[in-house]
């Protein structure tokens, strides 16, 4: 990865650790591609991929620096190439840890978890809409419908506006992260009772990142 083997303060270190690059891999005849790194993206520290935006020209990644902990930027397809990244300006990035994003179908509904102050406790998951300056709004607490003392995390929006899935540990966890849904309301905002997805999705362990094809018949997701 960028910047080889290196120690908590970004230094070569043959004792120390790889820190986290963005790749892509591309999907030929039914085979994935040798994956290759985003260099525009990738910095010496840890670069996490959280998310893609539905038409694929928006990159969301989270970077843990000595000056930025856990905060969001983003990257612009120009159709050739991945444009440099910038850190989101506005209500989203604080002194706290933000971390798994989602762009709503809208383009301009930001769907985020962070550990900032004034939650519910943990990570709460939040939303941020983008404003006409190209800043993102105050951020907005989704509220006890979702979140909980619990950490809540993950969040994705279907393509259709109203099916959101999140992990939580919360609510009725079989035990670490589950995967929820839940369904928006576009009359009044307000979301349907969070319903575990059940076995064999979630286990005792984590699962998480869970996230469904355009079409819905399809879903990806990660245990640990």
């Amino acid at each position: 990865s960028t910047g080889g083997l290196q120690n908590a303060y970004n230094e070569p270190d043959k004792n120390g650790v790889y820190y986290e690059d963005v790749f892509t891999s591309n999907k030929v005849n039914d085979v994935w591609t040798k994956p290759q790194p985003i260099n525009v993206v990738n910095s010496n520290n840890n670069d996490e991929a959280l998310s893609i935006s539905y038409d694929g020209k928006t990159l969301f990644f989270s970077r843990d620096s000595q000056e930025d902990d856990g905060d969001i930027y983003m990257s612009k397809w120009n159709g050739n190439q991945w444009d440099i990244p910038n850190k989101l300006i506005g209500g989203v990035n604080s002194p706290s840890w933000e971390d798994n994003c989602f762009l709503a179908p809208d383009r301009k509904t930001l769907y985020f978890s962070s550990s900032r102050a004034g939650g519910l406790g943990g990570k709460d998951i939040y939303k941020s809409v983008l404003q006409a300056d190209s800043t993102w709004g105050i951020a907005q607490n989704l509220g006890d419908k979702i979140n909980t003392p619990e950490d809540e995390d993950d969040p994705f929006m279907h393509l259709d506006g109203k099916l959101f899935l999140f992990s939580s540990k919360g609510h009725n966890s079989m035990g670490g992260y589950d995967v929820f849904k839940t369904y928006l309301n576009p009359v009044d905002s307000t979301w349907s009772a969070p319903e575990n997805m059940g076995y064999p999705i979630n286990t005792p362990d984590d699962d998480i990142h869970y996230t469904l094809s355009q079409g819905g018949d399809k879903g990806y997701y990660g245990i640990s």
